[in-house]
């Protein structure tokens, strides 16, 4: 006889042992798997759901996501797919890689063009959704640089795209005591959808939000950013010790009105955008593990669930529900628990029909929701194990 099960809710994310998991290309001479570190899906243009993953080597992987057609392809690319879905980045130490490409379906361009401008590794990327041939990086010399890819007259003697921008030490400190001392990194850029024009920014040593305003962006002097958060909820802890910000965040839908910020203290904290000031919402969960840089969140497109990766051997991740973080009381507790990969999970991309998510061991994992195969699943647990994972 059946059993009667609560309704699956949140908990309905249920991945196939074989047909929901892909292995990226073995390395040269090794038999280690050469792990993803940015993954993205195409623009939802048409109903085949292709995913394209950079590559630690510096290739892209793509990948039909389909369970009746499984189909793997690697292209020699870089890494973060821009909304126009056309053009591809990576920050490749202190240079960044641009590749215009077409599908397979059309014929690959060659274009290439190299962007120069930092002294540190590149920590974070993200694409105008405004102007799609605008891009902004930050990076562990505390710089943020802004590069047009249409300003062919910025380029340097041996042919590269200089910056556009630069707002040096981003997040230094206010009071200047730093001045000498190491850059804070830069760990996250975002473009606000209220406000276009401003540049949201996090750095690795607090939970301060700045925001800048690209428009009088001009001088080589110290720049003073527009607007910033009047407190840091990183230190609502029992130590009250300021912790950095992994990843960042802009809600959609139900939760637009919200910046999301994954932090080093095992928390994910609430801002609320454009002013930045820290709202009552946070997320955890005991078995959330953030103390390293390679993590990241994404929200779902629907803007109701931000899935974050972790720290572990297991492959976790966790997925919440976030509707309700707009709210004086919102609801915090609604999260699901992903494992079904080996080592720490790093970059994650949603689609329409779910959740990837990376994993240090070189493997992808497809989580789909799917309340009836959830259902049978939890009928017949000895059975469906050796066959699916599913949330917990």
């Amino acid at each position: 006889m059946r059993q009667k099960h609560p309704p699956a809710g949140l908990k309905s994310f249920v991945s196939a042992q074989d047909g929901d998991l892909y292995k990226t290309p073995q390395r040269n001479g090794g038999l280690s798997l050469i792990p993803a570190y940015s993954c993205g899906f195409r623009p939802n243009r048409s109903r085949n759901p292709l995913l394209a993953a950079g590559l630690e080597d510096g290739s892209i992987l793509l990948i039909d996501t389909q369970r009746k057609r499984k189909r793997q392809q690697s292209w020699s690319i870089m890494h973060c797919l821009n909304c126009s879905g056309m053009q591809l980045a990576t920050g490749l130490r202190q240079v960044l890689e641009i590749k215009r490409f077409k599908l397979p379906a059309q014929k690959q361009e060659q274009s290439k063009i190299l962007l120069v401008g930092h002294t540190g590794t590149i920590r974070c990327l993200t694409w105008d959704a405004q102007s799609p041939q605008v891009l902004s990086s930050g990076s562990r010399d505390g710089a943020i640089l802004r590069w047009d890819l249409r300003s062919g007259d910025k380029l340097d003697s041996e042919g590269s795209l200089l910056a556009v921008q630069k707002i040096p030490n981003a997040h230094a400190s206010s009071d200047g005591k730093s001045a000498g001392s190491t850059p804070k990194s830069v760990t996250g850029v975002l473009h606000l959808v209220s406000s276009p024009h401003l540049l949201v920014s996090s750095g690795s040593s607090d939970g301060i939000l700045k925001s800048w305003d690209t428009r009088f962006v001009r001088s080589k002097k110290r720049l003073l950013p527009a607007q910033r958060s009047l407190s840091d909820p990183t230190t609502a802890g029992p130590s009250r010790r300021p912790r950095g910000i992994v990843s960042l965040v802009h809600g959609a839908g139900p939760s637009a009105a919200t910046v999301f910020a994954l932090s080093s203290n095992n928390t994910v904290v609430t801002y609320s955008a454009p002013s930045l000031c820290p709202t009552p919402a946070t997320y955890s969960h005991p078995n959330l593990q953030t103390d390293c840089f390679y993590l990241s969140a994404s929200l779902s497109r629907c803007g109701e669930w931000l899935a974050c990766s972790s720290r572990g051997p297991r492959g976790s991740v966790f997925v919440w529900d976030v509707r309700t973080c707009g709210r004086r009381r919102p609801i915090m507790n609604q999260v699901a628990h992903l494992e079904g990969q080996v080592g720490r999970t790093g970059a994650l991309s949603w689609s329409d029909d779910g959740l990837v998510s990376c994993a240090d061991s070189g493997t992808l994992r497809m989580w789909r929701r799917d309340e009836d195969l959830y259902r049978r699943c939890l009928d017949d647990i000895e059975a469906s194990r050796w066959n699916y994972h599913w949330a917990t």
